[in-house]
Order: structure tokens, then sequence, then C-alpha cells
């Protein structure tokens, strides 16, 4: 792969990875049981270790959706 091509192929994923990150915090949506999930774990860190692996890795990529969302220039705050 020649340098030219290189720095072209990684522009396309680079442009591709931003659309998909655009169209992820278009769809973000707050969801106030996963608010408090989030709360739960703030406010009682042994209850919240607790829980599911499966609840923990919900609040995960929730919370990396609604900080795309913030960074994309969604109002993420409550009642949205």
């Amino acid at each position: 792969m020649t340098m030219t091509s290189k720095h072209l192929w990684n522009a396309d994923r680079v442009s591709g990875r931003v659309d998909r990150e655009r169209l992820r915090a278009a769809a973000w949506n707050r969801d106030e049981r996963l608010e408090k999930l989030a709360n739960l774990r703030d406010t009682q860190p042994d209850l919240y270790g607790h829980l599911g692996a499966v609840a923990h890795i919900a609040l995960g990529h929730y919370e990396a959706d609604k900080k795309n969302a913030a960074a994309h220039g969604r109002n993420v705050d409550e009642g949205n």
C-alpha cells in the first residue's frame, strides 16, 4: 500500500466513524431506568456490585451513547 492510499484509507475509516457516531447520537434517548441505575452505582456501590453483569454492561453502553450524544450537541440533561 502506498503512502497516499494508506492516508486515503485511514480518512475513509475516520469519516465513516464520525457518521456512525452521529447516527448513534441522533438515536440516543434518555432512559430513566438507566439514570436510576447510574445513581445507584454512585450512591450505593455495594448494592450495585451485586447486580448482574447485564446491568453493568447495559449501563456502560448507555453512558457511552449519552457521552457521544452530548459530544454531538444533543441535550442529555434531565427532561430530555
